[in-house]
């Protein structure tokens, strides 16, 4: 209701138009090449976002944060700009 528009995986399929989710292939109908560009492209989008997720819970970073939640938001994203500047892009072929 607000207008935007969220990136989200194919478990939000049917959530158009407030979720952009990847083209899901039939069971006997592969993908054509422009979706297969088009899912690409949503992964390369999506991928830092989970690449800094899966980091904060892989180092467990926020299981002993002892201040109020609108400080752990803003803590959470110092540690993924950090993150994000300091770490080697993962390129997609």
């Amino acid at each position: 209701r607000h207008g935007l528009q969220l990136w989200a995986d194919r478990g939000y399929q049917g959530e158009q138009p407030t979720l952009i989710v990847p083209v899901r292939a039939g069971k006997d109908k592969p993908l054509i090449p422009a979706a297969t560009a088009y899912n690409r492209r949503h992964a390369a989008v999506r991928a830092p976002g989970e690449r800094g997720f899966a980091t904060l819970k892989c180092r467990q970073i926020l299981t002993r944060v002892r201040c109020t939640v609108s400080k752990t938001g803003t803590i959470a994203q110092a540690i993924l700009a950090l993150h994000h500047a300091t770490s080697t892009p993962i390129r997609m072929k």
